[in-house]
């Protein structure tokens, strides 16, 4: 139910002075407090948190931006359309084609970003990207 030592950070702050009041609430109703995350998620669970160094750990921010200059990691196109990607592991290239469909998830400011450096987009955006 819990990773230990991976990228994405879990905290346990209150994110807001009402969560004593929500708790409190939820108990006088006969709930207990639980992890959200354990075996029995039933009952009160406290907010949990990404957030790493003042910043919301993102897929974003905790697994992109870490390995983003890697030369390792290629989208694979045919024509205009992303089918996969190939990755150099263990020093051999390997090709990884999606069966369906290649869905790009970064978020409203990510998704649009990687397209562009990627050499899709809108012609002056790409002109000024080079």
């Amino acid at each position: 139910y819990h990773g230990q030592n991976g990228p994405v950070t879990i905290t346990h702050k209150a994110a807001t002075p009402l969560e004593f009041f929500h708790q409190q609430a939820a108990a006088e109703i006969g709930y207990q407090t639980t992890d959200c995350n354990g075996y029995d998620q039933i009952g009160f669970c406290p907010m949990q948190l990404n957030i790493k160094n003042g910043e919301r750990c993102s897929s974003a921010s905790c697994h992109l931006r870490p390995v983003i200059r890697r030369k390792n990691l290629q989208i694979l196109f045919r024509q205009k359309t992303a089918i996969g990607v190939e990755i150099i592991k263990y020093g051999r290239k390997i090709k990884i084609y999606a069966r369906r469909e290649v869905i790009l998830s970064a978020g409203v400011i990510g998704s649009p970003h990687i397209l562009l450096v990627s050499g899709i987009g809108p012609r002056d955006h790409l002109q000024q990207l080079k």
